[in-house]
């Protein structure tokens, strides 16, 4: 008689051996798994006579192999389901978890602090001076991070300390606020609205940035200070709502949406986008957008430059129609390829948008360089 014990080890043998073999069945059948972790695929390297005698070259075959495993997304699903559903934990060290479900990107909690408040103003100041000098207008506008309205969802024993741009935020807010003519301030605006509004979800639970209606507020602040009497909140009307894949919830491994009230921007006014040419290879930003509105709706006048990170590149087609001539160029390809500052046309204005958490990580001096010498 065949005793329970040998006939559980059997069970779990032929469980192993499929688990093994049902994968490599559906990977030579040429099934691939979609990508749940929120990084590129690997890619296959190079195999040649020198490669193949480099223990990396076997590493990266198996990131490859591991990458079009068609049982991936299940094991990372299951351990992001054990990890963080379970036992509260986050499946990378670039998210961290917060209370009642929120999550923070690293990177916001301990971020690079290489310049100080004041630096960052004295470059805004000699950056804005040596552009009136050409005729153009600048202005900073600096979103808030997520943490700083909603400090209570952070956990405090998460043990990264007190984050460097916590300590310059008093300086820099109150530097900002001293230069309307140069700077947006917008951590009072932002926070007074969730003051008076605690249900109206300004910022994305499990995303890195704010949702459509913290975005907004940063729109009609921006173009209240460069043309007044443009901004008409009854062209900014909701209706019914809409779901955001949330990019901290894909990094780990548990992706999801949220459902947030869908803003209509500016319905019936036309708004044409093109692109600029040029020769530069764009990193950051698919292309150099460049928008026109329609003349007879009332809009920020002149050609604005808007200089920006993923705070304003995921908003660009609200923010956009406001503004009679703008063009787009992502923050990080001006710095990698000052280069294309050549190709861009003239401006009136440049806005330079950079989140709180990356504002003392910016050589505005560096950054503007190129559009102040192509400008003359």
């Amino acid at each position: 008689m065949r005793r329970p014990a040998d006939l559980f080890d059997r069970i779990v043998s032929v469980a192993f051996v499929v688990a093994l073999v049902v994968p490599g069945i559906g990977l030579a059948a040429g099934i691939r798994p979609a990508d749940i972790e929120g990084r590129p695929a690997a890619t296959l390297p190079s195999l040649d006579a020198g490669s193949l005698g480099e223990p990396s070259t076997y590493a990266a075959i198996d990131r490859w192999l591991a990458d079009r495993f068609p049982a991936k997304n299940e094991a990372v699903g299951a351990h992001a389901a054990i990890d963080y559903g379970v036992l509260g934990g986050s499946t990378t060290p670039n998210v961290i978890v917060g209370r009642d479900g929120w999550l923070f990107t690293r990177t916001e909690l301990e971020p690079v602090c290489d310049f100080t408040a004041e630096g960052v103003l004295a470059a805004l100041d000699r950056t804005a001076a040596a552009l009136s000098e050409r005729g153009m207008d600048l202005r900073l506008i600096v979103p808030p991070d997520k943490h700083t309205i909603y400090p209570e969802q952070v956990v405090p024993d998460s043990g990264l300390g007190e984050a460097c741009s916590d300590e310059r935020r008093a300086a820099m807010q109150a530097g900002m606020a001293a230069r309307p003519d140069r700077a947006i301030e917008l951590w009072t605006s932002i926070a007074a609205r969730r003051a008076a509004d605690p249900a109206t979800p300004l910022y994305f639970r499990q995303d890195t940035h704010w949702t459509p209606l913290g975005a907004v507020i940063a729109t009609r602040a921006l173009v209240d200070a460069l043309a007044p009497g443009v901004w008409n909140e009854a062209q900014m009307p909701i209706e019914g709502f809409a779901s955001y894949d949330t990019d901290l919830s894909r990094l780990i491994g548990l992706p999801a949406k949220e459902r947030v009230p869908r803003l209509v921007v500016r319905p019936g006014v036309d708004v044409e986008r093109t692109t600029v040419p040029t020769s530069v290879d764009l990193k950051s930003a698919r292309d150099i957008g460049h928008y026109r509105v329609d003349p007879a709706a009332k809009a920020v006048e002149g050609r604005t430059l808007i200089i920006y990170d993923s705070y304003f590149r995921t908003n660009e087609r609200r923010i956009a129609p406001w503004f009679r001539d703008s063009v787009w160029v992502h923050a990080d390809d001006l710095k990698r390829s000052p280069e294309l500052a050549v190709d861009l046309p003239t401006f009136d204005r440049v806005v330079v948008e950079r989140v709180e958490r990356s504002v003392y990580d910016i050589d505005l001096d560096a950054l503007l360089a190129p559009v102040i010498a192509a400008a003359g």
